[in-house]
């Protein structure tokens, strides 16, 4: 795992200082896409792995179920990891469940109904993606009351395994976290640092279709010209301007004001025709 991510990030050392891998500290944690919740979730994994307790990964779809799973056995290759059981597993027999077990709420509800034993190892029990516990209004599919399910019976059928709830989406983990301490009767940590490595900014760059175009086409030529030759000659790349129309920015989180996140919307219009044109980075 070292060798993979062989660097803590500010919010993994905050989140560590927080005494979030101690044994018996569950945790509610919304952190941004890209901030860094696989490395924190693994580093509980690897808790659990090494005190020779067993894990069940929660995910809400059979395709993050093989993803997920794929990514843990890189991690932890020495370990057994399974991405879900099959369907007639409960009836084929008593259970051994695998060191980590990756699967869907819906496939975890079944196999807890009907050998709920299976779990008493239970170290930790994760469940990412976990705003599919709160109910939608146009969705008229039971998956929230089966992942809720499916999270009420592990913690009867494990009462000494901690909880990491995870999501991008969750605006209430302090909230999230006060439930799990109720239904724990233990120690749960919430944690939604907005922090992340990189800046983002979300908006677009408006061209002229017409001189995209034209450029496409330059560029077809110059390939046609020189092709062996990778990448676009120097004198063409030069050649490939294009006057912006307008720029929209619509939401930044790296300007932060106290105890706020600066959002603002910017729409130039034909106010830079005096300018010189610039390079059509990213346009072609």
């Amino acid at each position: 795992m070292a060798r993979r991510r062989p660097y803590l990030w500010r919010n993994h050392k905050q989140a560590i200082a927080s005494h979030y891998l101690d044994v018996g500290v569950s945790a509610s944690l919304s952190f941004p896409t890209g901030g860094g919740k696989s490395t924190l979730a693994e580093l509980k994994i690897a808790t659990a792995l090494l005190r020779g307790k067993k894990v069940v990964f929660l995910v809400p779809t059979h395709a993050l179920v093989d993803q997920t799973a794929r990514a843990l056995k890189e991690t932890f290759d020495t370990f057994e990891i399974l991405g879900d059981v099959e369907d007639e597993t409960s009836t084929t027999g008593l259970v051994q469940l695998p060191e980590v077990i990756v699967t869907t709420p819906e496939r975890c509800l079944m196999l807890l109904s009907a050998q709920p034993e299976a779990f008493v190892d239970l170290g930790l029990i994760v469940f990412d993606e976990c705003h599919l516990l709160h109910p939608r209004e146009p969705e008229k599919s039971r998956r929230s009351i089966d992942a809720m399910l499916a999270v009420l019976n592990l913690a009867f059928a494990a009462p000494s395994a901690d909880f990491l709830l995870l999501s991008a989406m969750m605006k209430n983990t302090k909230e999230v976290a006060d439930w799990l301490k109720e239904l724990t009767g233990r120690e749960c940590l919430h944690l939604d640092l907005a922090w992340k490595p990189t800046r983002q900014v979300r908006g677009c760059v408006v061209y002229p279709s017409t001189r995209i175009s034209e450029l496409e086409a330059v560029l077809r030529q110059a390939r046609l010209d020189r092709p062996k030759q990778k990448n676009a000659p120097t004198g063409v790349v030069k050649t490939l301007m294009a006057q912006p129309l307008g720029f929209f920015s619509l939401l930044q989180t790296w300007l932060p004001k106290t105890g706020t996140t600066t959002r603002f919307c910017l729409c130039l219009i034909m106010s830079i025709t005096s300018q010189p044109a610039r390079p059509a980075e990213g346009g072609i």
